[in-house]
């Protein structure tokens, strides 16, 4: 009873912004989380993740330790050493804080999460994914909550996180990507300046060795 399913009124031509936009319509929680129908949520996340938001009221986002799944042994130990990376700088983002780093790092270095990894605030949501990017949404997003309100990571597995097939590996993903990523940096630097914008690409060269 918990549980309701139902029909994007629109067609959301390949677009997950769109979904999620939707969804998030359709419930009143203080809380969000934004699950792929193919991941898994470990036992005890969503307890340390409420733990977490009530002990830093300002944040408006957590976070923690991704592992992936799927039947391809060797792009799993591919998947695996990009996350177990991603865990460490993250880490690392922690000990400097709740905002700087972690706002350096989605703009300028490789992502530190995925779209199902994150519980965040409603409050937090803002205008909530920007429909206009057909890939990237997620890290559009959560940029955008770490720079507005910070971040907590949690050093614990959060997501069980599948590898298959999905947009990320279309032909046209790199593209893609690109395009997200440029879109994003100019409604950054037109919001908060280009001085900030550039003292945080020098943040971000100082947190890729890890």
């Amino acid at each position: 009873p918990r549980v309701r399913y139902f029909t994007n009124p629109q067609p959301s031509t390949g677009r997950p912004a769109a979904v999620r936009n939707y969804g998030a319509t359709q419930t009143t929680g203080p809380l969000l989380h934004f699950l792929d129908d193919d991941d898994r949520v470990p036992p005890g996340f969503y307890a340390a993740a409420r733990a977490a938001l009530t002990a830093r009221r300002r944040a408006g986002l957590v976070y923690g330790v991704i592992e992936p799944f799927g039947d391809d042994p060797a792009v799993i130990a591919t998947e695996r050493a990009y996350f177990h990376k991603a865990r460490r700088r993250s880490r690392l983002c922690r000990r400097l804080g709740r905002r700087w780093a972690f706002v350096a790092h989605m703009l300028f270095n490789a992502t530190l999460l995925v779209c199902s990894a994150a519980i965040i605030r409603r409050s937090a949501l803002g205008t909530g994914f920007n429909e206009a990017l057909l890939l990237g949404e997620d890290v559009d997003l959560y940029t955008r909550i770490m720079r507005q309100t910070g971040a907590v990571f949690l050093d614990q597995p959060t997501l069980h996180y599948r590898i298959g097939p999905s947009l990320m590996r279309q032909p046209a993903a790199d593209r893609l990507i690109r395009q997200s990523a440029a879109m994003g940096h100019a409604a950054y630097r037109a919001r908060w300046g280009r001085a900030e914008y550039l003292a945080l690409r020098i943040v971000a060269r100082g947190l890729r060795w890890p």
